[in-house]
């Protein structure tokens, strides 16, 4: 039975961290905590850097002009199998907001509202090496309240998400 959540008013508040068994797979999670104005990384004391950082609260307004660059350290370098935080030439890249909340990556994953405004309220980057079993990708669908279509087909735990595409 397909069990397909299609309420998109789903709870913009980053209650819990995920479960331990998702946390394990992870390299950096942010969720919330800042180091002056970085994102501060649950594991240890990496950091992403934000420059010109506008956002006062423990998640990241949509309307935000703040750029966001991952650690330049080649354990994070090696992590990052999309590109999304270095170019192939291992060059750090900026992202803002609308890249967050915009992406669909395997190796990076981020919670972010369902509906306008795209808040962004968690931020994690998978460890090198990490495949994605059918019941870790619904556990990431679950807690992180991902796009029905994140991991490239329909997901039962999915989420209808206002910016999302069907395929």
């Amino acid at each position: 039975m397909l069990n397909i959540n299609i309420n998109s008013n789903i709870s913009n508040k980053a209650a819990s961290f995920p479960t331990a068994r998702l946390l394990d797979l992870m390299l950096f999670f942010w969720g919330g905590a800042l180091v002056g104005d970085n994102l501060k990384n649950k594991f240890d004391n990496n950091i992403i850097t934000v420059t010109n950082k506008d956002f006062a609260s423990k998640y990241i307004s949509s309307d935000s002009s703040a750029t966001f660059a991952a650690p330049d350290i080649a354990e994070y370098k090696t992590a990052d199998e999309d590109n999304f935080w270095y170019d192939v030439g291992g060059n750090v890249l900026n992202k803002t907001v609308t890249d967050l909340y915009g992406a669909v990556t395997e190796r990076t994953i981020i919670k972010y509202s369902a509906t306008e405004p795209y808040n962004v309220y968690w931020i994690c980057i998978l460890k090198s090496g990490v495949v994605l079993t059918d019941n870790q990708k619904d556990d990431f669908s679950k807690q992180f309240t991902l796009w029905l279509y994140y991991f490239g087909e329909l997901n039962d735990y999915g989420y209808y998400k206002d910016n999302g595409v069907l395929p």
